[in-house]
């Protein structure tokens, strides 16, 4: 099997130092990572691929003896690849060549290979695919849309390249275009469900949630098996119930209303009945929950009328020890009632769940905003 260039992996010079090495596979963890949550299971299988190429570069080339042999390894196999030499470059597979590069995790090679072969053969719709594919690892957007049209322009009839193309995209956060790619692969091949929660995501993007989550539940449901599912239809509900929050003008929100912190703990209930593995998405829903829990909490908040409650229980013991020296029971009762007084309207108006609060204490403009409680 072929040495895996991992300069080529992370597009870096071979004579790279390490800090670039370090910020390379830092970058490209951040999109992968991203990746490996897309619904279609080839993209989900690259990313793990890629991640795990990544890992590999890591060890080797952070580590000065390994990377001095990886270097001699790599100069040794370039040569011998440069004297085996080729007669003719018309006759070679470039399709298949770019296939493996990709498989390799090469995708600055792939990319290569794929234009030679859109070159040689430009009327073969895998040519086009395998450019698409390459460029878009490369995050050479630009090229891989215009690749993957090229490829649907051949063969209209394949969803896996609508897909493809719907996956372009979804990395740019083109989420309308996306959508119309992922509806007509699932329209083209409807037994494939991956399409249609790309189709939910894409709806979920654009904050159209009452779209997306019918069709995340049925393919949560019906797929039970599919990781990928589960935390899409987890992440849109927790998303869905966030976004029905009250705003706040900096752009923050929270839990003002009672209807929204129900909202919450129904929304919880469900993702608790899910399938959750992926740490990311744990921790998103983490602090989700932190934040309806914290919201329902009742607690005894600060007043700004600390003084004038003081003055009013020395006023009441005040009238209570008078009534009591003068022998008054009327006084003496006067003074505990206004005692008594003081301490409801203490816990009335300062012991509250953290949501009535916030409310209370808001602009209500933006205690207006957001699910409201049914009237």
């Amino acid at each position: 099997m072929a040495l895996v260039n991992y300069y080529e992996v992370l597009d870096v010079a071979q004579h790279a130092d390490t800090t670039t090495i370090t910020d390379a596979i830092k970058q490209q963890r951040t999109t992968w990572r991203k990746r490996a949550t897309l619904p279609k299971a080839e993209t989900r299988a690259a990313a793990e691929q890629m991640t795990a190429r990544l890992a590999e570069a890591e060890q080797v080339l952070l580590d000065a003896a390994r990377r001095t042999a990886y270097d001699r390894q790599l100069a040794a196999e370039t040569e011998a690849a440069r004297a085996s030499g080729h007669s003719t470059a018309g006759a070679r597979d470039w399709v298949a060549i770019a296939a493996q590069h990709l498989q390799d995790g090469n995708a600055s090679a792939a990319n290569m290979a794929a234009r030679e072969a859109t070159t040689n053969t430009p009327d073969v719709p895998l040519a086009w695919a395998m450019r698409g594919t390459s460029s878009n690892h490369l995050g050479n957007t630009a090229d891989a849309e215009f690749a993957f049209l090229e490829a649907i322009r051949l063969d209209p009839t394949s969803a896996a390249l609508y897909s493809d193309l719907a996956d372009v995209y979804s990395g740019t956060e083109n989420w309308r275009q996306a959508l119309a790619a992922f509806e007509r692969a699932a329209a083209l091949d409807p037994g494939d469900p991956s399409n249609a929660v790309g189709a939910a995501m894409s709806h979920a993007a654009l904050d159209e949630y009452e779209e997306a989550l019918p069709i995340l539940k049925q393919a949560a449901e019906e797929h039970p098996e599919v990781d990928s599912f589960q935390h899409s239809y987890a992440a849109v509900l927790a998303d869905y119930a966030a976004s029905r929050w009250s705003k706040y003008p900096d752009g923050t929100s929270s839990i003002l209303s009672q209807a929204q912190l129900d909202q919450g703990y129904q929304v919880l209930a469900v993702i608790d009945d899910l399938r959750i593995s992926d740490p990311e998405l744990i921790g998103h829903i983490q602090e989700f929950r932190a934040h309806v829990d914290e919201s329902a909490k009742v607690r005894n908040h600060p007043s700004q009328h600390v003084r004038a409650y003081v003055f009013g229980y020395f006023v009441a013991i005040f009238v209570v020890l008078f009534g009591l020296g003068g022998g008054s029971g009327g006084l003496t009762t006067l003074g505990i009632v206004l005692m008594v007084l003081l301490i409801v309207v203490m816990v009335m108006r300062h012991r509250m769940a953290n949501w009535k609060w916030r409310r209370k204490h808001s602009d209500k403009a933006v205690a207006a905003t957001g699910l409201q409680d049914a009237r």
